[in-house]
């Protein structure tokens, strides 16, 4: 039953970003706790949003089928 839960996030960019997102600012929080300077809740939330947004477009990017078109260029031949 878990195995199902964690194969629906692998299989879903949005859900992926999301988590890695919470994890990352998660890991954030607890290295923050032992400075002086606080941080704002909200910042915490901005934070979520700007990381999943970019692994989100990092996915993407990566998914996406860019074509590449094909060029024959001999250089051995002298109209080059």
């Amino acid at each position: 039953m878990l195995s199902e839960y964690i194969n629906n996030i692998l299989e879903n960019n949005i859900l992926l970003s999301g988590a890695v997102a919470i994890v990352c600012t998660l890991l954030f929080y607890i290295e923050n706790r032992r400075s002086e300077h606080k941080y704002e809740n909200m910042s915490y939330l901005k934070l979520v949003i700007l990381i999943s947004v970019s692994i989100f477009f990092v996915l993407y990017v990566k998914n996406k089928k860019i074509p590449v078109p094909d060029v024959n260029v001999k250089i051995g031949e002298p109209n080059f």
